[in-house]
């Protein structure tokens, strides 16, 4: 055996043999804000908005220092979370919050956690992808194992009072309120749709804050390549959101104190890639670092009633859509889309312009090769059927805010006025064709 693997055991004993002291069971309703009860010294910011009762900060978390085992940390903070506003008495909560930061805590937790997935793994098959063995070792914590453990509640709540105490009792029934969103990032919702169930889940859920005086529900939040939680609790009227992260960075910082950590992150990561400043990499964490507070500040307005998620959501999927033809076509969409090719001149399509437009000028002839680069390249016809049109269908036109209404109709005019479809014969635009003609009936009235 060697040095690492005995050091591992030893560990794993140590964590085995750890005891946490008993704690009463808690209401089924949040009975206090997390920032009543939790110190300053396991805060990293907060914003108090006294005259709208809201406040949104940010919460430290045991701190990870394993690559990838980010969702196992949420997790923990989760259940935690859970307890600290249910909590009967308020030294109860201060126990939960102590219990929370301990890292023997956590790995206890997670042993048990990943024993329960191997067992599940172990009546799926051989080389079930992710339930092997093997994967699960790996300490990441795979959609399908998070969406397990919560459809299977009675195994979370075992793993609790086995990692707590033998008389502790996770008193809740049925559902956890804790909601899953793996594919959060900005760009992932720009570019795919939420499925219907999820949306409709949100909307439950943001429907009871503004309609209830005290609620609660805890967001998982999947930010490309990082897992992190943003806590929804409301007693008495008061609105709190909070964020917690297993890197502990602070999430309400400036651009350029994101960058540095972002970039410091990219240099540990060296040694593992041949390109470590690829822009890729660089991007996503960065975005795991400036997008949380945003996301953050929409589920608070959502709360209270001065948003509505599903307008959101929708906005940011076909407003993408729009602002990806208007930059590329017209150079006219949002400032913050952009494009790899800027002029006309080095954009090249497959179709063969002469054969139908003769009488083009140099002008319509860049325009109609813009086009038809967007639709080759970024969305072809059956791609802006099957998300754009779709996500439209599934939430309803009426959801959209009126400019974006005006947007839609103004597209489908102007695609009309530089395509003459009825004298083309090229596949592209005659699928093409239909999906103006069916944006240009549903806003004909804007």
């Amino acid at each position: 055996m060697d040095i690492a693997s005995s050091i591992l055991n030893d560990i794993i004993s140590d964590v085995i043999k750890h005891k946490s002291p008993s704690f009463k069971p808690h209401s089924p309703f949040p009975r206090r804000l997390m920032s009543d009860v939790i110190p300053e010294h396991y805060c990293i910011h907060k914003i108090i908005h006294s005259e709208r009762k809201h406040i949104i900060s940010q919460v430290k978390s045991v701190n990870q220092r394993e690559n990838g085992s980010c969702g196992y940390y949420g997790l923990y903070s989760a259940l935690h979370a859970i307890h600290i506003v249910h909590a009967e008495e308020d030294h109860h909560c201060k126990d939960y919050l102590s219990h929370m930061h301990e890292r023997v805590g956590f790995w206890k937790h997670y042993h048990k956690v990943t024993k329960t997935l191997k067992e599940h793994a172990k009546t799926q098959g051989d080389a079930n992808y992710p339930w092997t063995e093997d994967h699960i070792e790996k300490g990441i914590l795979e959609r399908p194992y998070i969406n397990f453990l919560l459809n299977n509640t009675h195994l979370l709540r075992r793993i609790w009072e086995d990692s707590l105490s033998e008389d502790h009792i996770f008193e809740t029934s049925g559902d956890l309120p804790i909601t899953p969103l793996p594919d959060f990032a900005f760009n992932s919702l720009r570019n795919n749709r939420l499925s219907v169930m999820i949306v409709q889940r949100m909307s439950v859920v943001f429907g009871n804050f503004q309609s209830q005086a005290s609620y609660f529900h805890i967001f998982i939040v999947g930010l490309t390549c990082h897992w992190l939680l943003i806590v929804c609790n409301k007693v008495d009227g008061k609105l709190e959101v909070v964020m917690i992260d297993s890197r502990n960075h602070n999430l309400m910082g400036s651009e350029e104190e994101f960058k540095k950590i972002a970039e410091e992150a990219i240099k540990d990561k060296e040694q593992f890639l041949d390109d470590p400043f690829n822009p890729p990499l660089f991007d996503q964490y960065y975005s795991s670092l400036c997008e949380p507070i945003q996301i953050a500040n929409v589920f608070c307005k959502c709360a209270l009633g001065e948003e509505n998620i599903e307008t959101f959501l929708l906005e940011m999927n076909v407003g993408y859509f729009l602002d990806s033809f208007m930059s590329f076509v017209t150079g006219s969409g949002n400032p913050d889309f952009h494009v790899d090719i800027a002029s006309g001149s080095s954009v090249n399509t497959t179709v063969d312009l002469t054969a139908f437009m003769d009488d083009l000028d140099d002008e319509n002839t860049i325009v109609l090769t813009k086009i038809l680069y967007w639709l080759e390249s970024y969305w072809p016809p059956p791609v802006i059927r099957n998300i754009v049109i779709k996500s439209l269908l599934e939430s309803g036109i009426a959801c959209l805010t009126p400019k974006t209404k005006r947007r839609f109709a103004q597209w489908a005019r102007y695609i009309n006025s530089k395509i003459n479809f009825n004298e083309c014969n090229v596949p592209v635009l005659l699928s093409f064709k239909s999906v103006v003609a069916w944006f240009a009936d549903k806003f004909r009235a804007f």
